[in-house]
């Protein structure tokens, strides 16, 4: 079964059309990712699945500073799945890798060692990533006494992978603070609410 059977053509086109672009730097960070765990074999299967959803990627080709389709990131994470026979752990994961891998956020978190300035310069690197027609986040509160920070991403509805990719990627962002944190999606827009709230902890 190709990824193409798990995703109609009219939900691939309408992701494609999607307003907003992101950075090709997302891209050859998970060609990174791959690369390191699975292989010159893992980055061919991935190319494949993208072929098969209609919208084939090289990886080779794409530029870290070039915008691409939001949309097409969301192919990359079902092509990832179906690739790789992933769940929503080992999207997680990647997600908890990314900032490590990343070349634009080790350029913009390389001088920030702590938790609380590295979340409230969350908007800048979430600016270096999307364009404002993909919304935007924001630090909501931190709190160093009761250790917790909350995050909001607004205007944001592209895709649910997202919000899964996000667990990890926000829980990645900590660790260049030197924290471990638990993190939940506390609201969604998925399920009705006004935009995503994500809350971490950490003890």
């Amino acid at each position: 079964m190709s990824s193409s059977e798990i995703i109609s053509q009219s939900e691939i086109d309408e992701l494609i059309s999607k307003p907003g672009k992101v950075k090709g730097a997302v891209f050859n960070t998970t060609e990174d990712y791959i690369r390191l765990r699975y292989g010159n074999k893992g980055i061919k299967l991935l190319e494949n699945e993208m072929a098969n959803l209609g919208h084939p990627l090289n990886f080779e080709k794409i530029n870290n500073l070039d915008w691409y389709p939001i949309g097409l990131r969301v192919l990359s994470f079902i092509a990832l799945k179906k690739a790789f026979s992933w769940g929503d752990k080992e999207l997680i994961d990647m997600g908890i890798a990314s900032p490590k891998v990343s070349f634009l956020i080790k350029l913009i978190l390389r001088y920030f060692i702590s938790i609380e300035t590295t979340f409230k310069e969350a908007p800048r690197y979430w600016k270096n990533h999307y364009t404002p027609e993909t919304g935007r986040l924001e630090t909501i509160e931190f709190n160093k006494k009761e250790k917790f920070v909350k995050l909001r991403i607004y205007d944001f509805k592209v895709h649910p992978l997202f919000c899964v990719f996000y667990l990890g990627y926000f829980k990645g962002i900590a660790q260049f603070g030197g924290v471990n944190i638990a993190i939940q999606e506390t609201k969604c827009m998925f399920k009705g609410d006004p935009y995503h709230e994500f809350i971490g902890r950490w003890v």
